[in-house]
Protein backbone atom coordinates (compact mmCIF):
# COMPACT_ATOMS: atom_id res chain seq x y z
CA UNK A 1 0.00 0.00 0.00
CA UNK A 2 1.37 3.37 -1.00
CA UNK A 3 1.29 6.21 1.47
CA UNK A 4 0.44 9.68 0.16
CA UNK A 5 2.77 12.38 1.35
CA UNK A 6 1.65 15.95 1.68
CA UNK A 7 4.57 17.86 0.18
CA UNK A 8 5.04 21.46 1.24
CA UNK A 9 7.55 23.71 -0.53
CA UNK A 10 10.20 25.12 1.77
CA UNK A 11 12.81 27.78 1.32
CA UNK A 12 16.24 26.66 0.11
CA UNK A 13 17.89 29.78 1.49
CA UNK A 14 16.30 29.29 4.91
CA UNK A 15 17.51 25.68 4.90
CA UNK A 16 21.10 26.79 4.21
CA UNK A 17 20.88 29.43 6.94
CA UNK A 18 19.56 26.87 9.44
CA UNK A 19 22.33 24.41 8.57
CA UNK A 20 24.97 27.09 9.10
CA UNK A 21 23.50 28.08 12.45
CA UNK A 22 23.22 24.48 13.67
CA UNK A 23 26.60 23.44 12.28
CA UNK A 24 28.39 23.77 15.62
CA UNK A 25 25.82 21.62 17.44
CA UNK A 26 25.85 18.97 14.74
CA UNK A 27 29.65 18.75 14.57
CA UNK A 28 30.67 19.05 18.20
CA UNK A 29 27.89 17.60 20.34
CA UNK A 30 28.19 13.92 21.07
CA UNK A 31 25.11 13.51 23.22
CA UNK A 32 21.54 13.69 21.91
CA UNK A 33 22.74 13.78 18.30
CA UNK A 34 19.49 12.29 17.00
CA UNK A 35 17.41 14.76 19.01
CA UNK A 36 19.43 17.72 17.68
CA UNK A 37 19.11 16.45 14.11
CA UNK A 38 15.34 16.03 14.49
CA UNK A 39 15.07 19.56 15.90
CA UNK A 40 16.96 20.89 12.87
CA UNK A 41 14.63 19.02 10.52
CA UNK A 42 11.64 20.49 12.36
CA UNK A 43 13.05 24.01 11.94
CA UNK A 44 13.57 23.42 8.21
CA UNK A 45 10.07 21.99 7.78
CA UNK A 46 8.57 24.99 9.57
CA UNK A 47 10.15 27.35 7.03
CA UNK A 48 7.35 27.10 4.49
CA UNK A 49 7.84 28.95 1.22
CA UNK A 50 4.76 31.10 0.71
CA UNK A 51 3.62 31.78 -2.83
CA UNK A 52 3.08 35.51 -3.17
CA UNK A 53 -0.03 36.17 -5.23
CA UNK A 54 0.30 38.57 -8.12
CA UNK A 55 4.09 38.28 -8.21
CA UNK A 56 5.62 37.83 -11.62
CA UNK A 57 9.27 37.76 -12.48
CA UNK A 58 9.72 38.10 -16.22
CA UNK A 59 12.90 36.56 -17.55
CA UNK A 60 14.59 38.44 -20.36
CA UNK A 61 18.03 39.53 -21.40
CA UNK A 62 18.72 43.24 -21.52
CA UNK A 63 20.93 44.61 -24.25
CA UNK A 64 24.08 45.70 -22.55
CA UNK A 65 26.18 48.57 -23.88
CA UNK A 66 29.16 47.33 -25.86
CA UNK A 67 32.21 49.26 -27.07
CA UNK A 68 31.63 48.21 -30.71
CA UNK A 69 28.72 49.48 -32.81
CA UNK A 70 25.84 47.21 -33.81
CA UNK A 71 26.18 45.33 -37.08
CA UNK A 72 23.47 46.95 -39.21
CA UNK A 73 24.81 45.87 -42.62
CA UNK A 74 25.80 42.49 -44.02
CA UNK A 75 29.16 41.18 -42.84
CA UNK A 76 30.58 41.13 -46.39
CA UNK A 77 29.83 44.85 -46.87
CA UNK A 78 31.44 45.82 -43.57
CA UNK A 79 34.45 43.60 -44.28
CA UNK A 80 34.94 45.28 -47.67
CA UNK A 81 34.73 48.72 -46.07
CA UNK A 82 37.31 47.68 -43.48
CA UNK A 83 39.69 46.28 -46.10
CA UNK A 84 39.49 49.45 -48.23
CA UNK A 85 40.39 51.65 -45.28
CA UNK A 86 36.89 52.87 -44.59
CA UNK A 87 35.42 53.34 -41.17
CA UNK A 88 32.63 50.81 -40.84
CA UNK A 89 31.27 52.57 -37.74
CA UNK A 90 30.38 55.62 -39.84
CA UNK A 91 28.93 53.44 -42.63
CA UNK A 92 26.14 52.11 -40.43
Amino acid sequence: MQKRLNLVPFSFKTTIQALRQWQYLLNYSSENHLKIRQSLIDVIIDSILFQRLGRSEPRCVKRRPKPAPLMTQPRAVLKALLLHGGNYAKAS
